[in-house]
């Protein structure tokens, strides 16, 4: 599977000869999985050629003078790009489970057990809300 992943993440890209960087805000490629997949998932990235630059959300994009685009990231990085694919990944509405009182996960899900009930043993949850272990 890590190599069928790898290919539609960019290494596709790389092996018809693009440099792919991949910028991300977050710590982690994949910010819905655990951190220990996460890495297993970067290190094929890096060992199939993609650049990875974590912990650096993209701030803003200029036209370079050479017609190119300048992708400028919050720490002031320029990373020159002739192609730019933005993969913006969503966030899940936990507001009413906060407003429940209900436990929120380190990666803002609603945090569920085995059998997906949530801390109140009353209610369950499914769904992109969701963090399991």
């Amino acid at each position: 599977m890590g190599g069928r992943l790898c290919r539609t993440f960019g290494a596709s890209l790389v092996h018809r000869g693009f440099e792919v960087t991949l910028v991300e805000m977050l710590n982690q490629v994949l910010p819905p999985v655990d951190v220990e997949h996460a890495r297993v998932v970067e290190a094929l990235l890096k060992r199939h050629g993609v650049r990875l630059a974590l912990n650096d959300g993209v701030a803003g994009f200029n036209q370079a003078a050479n017609g190119a685009i300048d992708v400028q990231t919050k720490s002031e990085k320029i990373y020159p790009a002739d192609v730019v694919i933005l993969a913006l990944g969503v966030r899940p509405d936990t507001t009413l489970a906060k407003k429940a009182g209900l436990e929120i996960g380190e990666r803002g899900g609603i945090r569920v057990d085995e059998q997906m009930r949530t801390s109140d043993p009353d209610i369950f949850a499914v769904g992109d809300a969701v963090e399991v272990k």
